[in-house]
């Protein structure tokens, strides 16, 4: 499950270029954290100097986009272990004499689906876990048969994280200015932690109280495609999505 949620319960925030110098979410590092920052930062602008990156110059303040370089750039691939390379084909029709039902069983094992992690006969949840909020599937949906357990066709839960953990010193977006005025720049929930997960299994294993506020987010979500398309967004938006 390790490698299928990596980002599950970590800080998360979408960093706008232009950005100043010291602004970042309320709480995001803690007094460690800034401390190794501020002992790191001469070290890290020498390697992107090194690497001739275009977004620091001898003299120029270091931003929280300076920091993604280091708290980012994460690429998550699954292990290539030997009994996945036995199993490679090439290999099975020269060497190996397993039959292939037994084969296929093996294969369910190292190289599973991801239905058998994430039931799609179950509702399912955005949850923030640094406010304790959590958002529904079904809310959020355009249609009912868009819903794949967690995963969602055309608008899901990735929108709505998107839509609410972005961070910039500038407020302008590429969104139509006349019908949208929120301030997507300075995301509510940048920096909070996430996960995903049943309906049924958050409710069997929480006992605090929690906040459902799907219907606030639909509202918001509604709202910057409306600005962007009108009225008739979403038949817009699901006919785009088809190609």
């Amino acid at each position: 499950m390790s490698f299928l949620g990596p980002w599950a319960g970590k800080r998360i925030l979408c960093v706008g270029d232009y950005i100043e110098a010291g602004d970042h979410p309320p709480g995001l590092f803690t007094e460690d954290e800034e401390r190794s920052m501020e002992n790191k930062e001469s070290e890290l602008r020498q390697q992107l100097l090194e690497e001739k990156d275009m977004l620091v110059e001898e003299g120029w303040p270091m931003t929280l986009v300076h920091w993604t370089f280091v708290y980012a750039s994460i690429c998550v691939k699954f292990p290539t272990t030997l009994l996945t390379q036995l199993l490679s084909k090439n290999y099975y029709k020269q060497y190996c004499r397993m039959s292939d039902s037994d084969r296929s069983e093996v294969m369910k094992t190292v190289n599973p689906e991801f239905s058998q992690f994430y039931p799609k006969d179950q509702p399912w949840i955005l949850r923030n876990l640094t406010t304790r909020e959590y958002v529904r599937s079904d809310a959020i949906a355009l249609r009912p048969e868009y819903i794949h357990g967690p995963n969602i066709d055309v608008i899901g839960f990735g929108e709505v994280v998107l839509s609410r953990i972005c961070w910039s010193s500038d407020p302008s977006v590429n969104i139509n200015g006349r019908k949208y005025n929120s301030n997507i720049h300075r995301g509510i929930w940048a920096g909070h932690c996430f996960d995903i997960t049943t309906r049924a299994q958050h409710e069997e294993r929480v006992n605090e109280e929690w906040e459902d506020v799907s219907e606030e987010v639909a509202k918001e979500i509604a709202n910057i495609w409306e600005s962007e398309y009108g009225d008739d967004w979403r038949r817009i938006v699901k006919e785009r999505h088809r190609y």
